[in-house]
């Protein structure tokens, strides 16, 4: 029983990273595509765009929450990072200060 329950798991866990590099895929194929197509609009636009007050509160949003989720991501890295140097134990002299600084602002 033992045995195929975790059968079982290794299967889902094998049909969710497929799913995950799936989604990777194409969200880094959107990027790319998004990232031309600027590149080719900056062309031939000349003059400089003007947006409404609608227009950059919606890219203002969308960079603030841009911005929460790569913070947070460093957050968990980071703190990845001190649990593995404390049982190393390198927690204090092998780290540079500026490493310290930033794992204090981030809580890691």
């Amino acid at each position: 029983m033992f045995a195929q329950d975790r059968e079982s798991e290794m299967l889902w866990a094998r049909l969710l990273a497929y799913v995950a590099a799936t989604m990777n895929q194409e969200l880094l194929l959107r990027n790319e595509y998004l990232a031309a197509d600027n590149r080719i609009l900056k062309v031939q636009i000349k003059r400089r765009l003007l947006l409404s007050e609608g227009e950059k509160a919606t890219l203002a949003e969308i960079a603030h929450r841009l911005a929460r989720m790569v913070v947070e991501d460093v957050a968990a890295k980071l703190a990845s990072y001190r649990a593995l140097s404390s049982r190393r134990g390198l927690h204090g002299h092998m780290r540079s200060r500026a490493m310290e600084v930033i794992l204090r602002r981030f809580g890691g």
